[in-house]
């Protein structure tokens, strides 16, 4: 009767309203002023409207003319500003609503999320593990990785052109692993570099990194991923890095594995760690630590050329800087090296790779402030003190030390890219 209500509102725009029973009156426009007049009696126009807001009425209402007969563009109809799009309009600029208008509930749709392990959405997990002739502990590794209650979405095995059939067992027994066999031995570091290649040309968003005489006990994967959210702030988001504990077989703390706590960490690094259950460090080792795949396209691989020794001590110094890092002791990996002391106790040749990769770490990595590297390089000479007092054949020691204080100085590490360009591994464009 009265014309069609305001779908936003629920009520009838003023202007088709009418009153039942009459037929509405014409207004006119007195002469000269532009005001609305009406024949006397009831009030008409502006004089109504001032009635109405008297009463509580809306104000605004009838300020649009709602009795002139003047055709109005459809803009003004609509409640639009002239040149404004109809699908911008809202409910009608100077409509006399009864009450604000609800709008109906919004529907979200389902968002997509890359499904995890037993259906689960989340971060995709890579886990990156690097191998040379050792099958046996290679396939203890692989059963606990496979063994986890939060299941690696994806596992890498790099195989360092291994000779005693570790190729043919990971095929046969772990179908799921992404293998890839070098043609030669790159070492760990190289190894490394190549399954952190491998997995973020794969798109992970976290790396877990482990050693192939790793056995992480069934939770550590899980317990990692509950730190690192525990330890997320709103400022930094989530640690760059999460560390297991790491113990030898007998149960003990490793100490090859065991950082020590970050020199001069921030009182506001502490607390939050503390309250995640975790310690704030500087540096981990490949045995079980957990890397946000951002950082290291941000700063780059492991350096290849440092073949092994100190590899991970600089990576992760470098992803490190300027960020936090946890180490997490509800996390425990087993590393099972022959002698709890490993391979510190007596290197031998090794020694080298030590010597010369720790000048080329304090000399040109970017991964230490200058007031770290003063302090780690004294750490440095009290570990090769103690190296020499415990080797049986401090003459080996000497010789591997000057040929490793030569190359340091005289040389530079190749570039990582080149180097296993080499073996047929193309670095993504990180």
């Amino acid at each position: 009767m009265g014309g069609e209500a305001d779908p936003g509102t629920g009520r009838v725009p003023a202007r088709l309203r009418i009153r039942r029973g009459r037929r509405p009156r014409r207004a006119g426009v007195r002469a000269g002023s532009g005001a609305l007049h009406a024949p006397r009696g009831r009030p008409r126009g502006a004089d109504r409207d001032r009635v109405r807001r008297c009463r509580g009425a809306p104000a605004g209402g009838a300020d649009v003319g709602a009795r002139t007969h003047r055709a109005r563009p459809p803009a003004e109809r609509d409640g639009r500003r002239p040149g404004e799009p109809a699908a911008a309009a809202g409910g009608g600029r100077g409509a006399v609503p009864a009450a604000p208008a609800r709008r109906p509930p919004r529907r979200r749709e389902a968002q997509p999320v890359t499904p995890g392990p037993a259906g689960r959405g989340g971060a995709r997990v890579a886990a990156v593990v690097v191998t040379y002739n050792r099958r046996d502990l290679l396939t203890e590794a692989l059963t606990a990785l496979r063994a986890q209650t939060r299941v690696p979405d994806r596992v890498v095995v790099i195989d360092n052109a291994s000779s005693d059939g570790t190729a043919e067992a990971v095929a046969g027994r772990f179908p799921e692993a992404d293998l890839l066999t070098l043609p030669r031995n790159v070492g760990g570091a190289g190894g490394f570099g190549a399954g952190i290649a491998r997995a973020l040309d794969g798109g992970a968003d976290l790396l877990w990194l482990l050693d192939d005489d790793t056995v992480p006990e069934p939770g550590a994967l899980e317990a990692l991923l509950a730190a690192r959210e525990r330890a997320t702030t709103a400022d930094e988001g989530p640690p760059t890095l999460a560390a297991s504990r790491v113990v030898w077989t007998d149960g003990r703390d490793h100490p090859m594995n065991t950082p020590r706590p970050k020199p001069r960490a921030t009182a506001a690094e502490t607390r939050v760690a503390r309250a995640a259950g975790c310690v704030p460090i500087r540096s981990a080792s490949f045995v079980s630590v957990l890397v946000d795949a951002a950082a290291v396209r941000e700063r780059g691989l492991p350096v290849a050329d440092y073949f092994l020794w100190n590899d991970d001590f600089e990576f992760t110094t470098r992803l490190l800087r300027g960020r936090r890092g946890v180490l997490c002791p509800d996390s425990v990996a087993v590393h099972k090296t022959r002698e709890f002391g490993g391979t510190d106790a007596d290197p031998g040749d090794r020694f080298f790779y030590e010597v010369r990769n720790k000048i080329w770490l304090f000399t040109g990595s970017p991964g230490l402030a200058p007031g770290e590297r003063v302090l780690y390089a004294g750490s440095t000479l009290r570990r090769w003190a103690r190296t020499f007092a415990a080797s049986s054949d401090r003459a080996v020691l000497f010789r591997a030390m000057a040929r490793g204080v030569g190359k340091g100085i005289s040389g530079r590490p190749r570039p990582t890219a080149a180097l296993l360009r080499e073996v047929g591994v193309e670095v993504p464009r990180l």
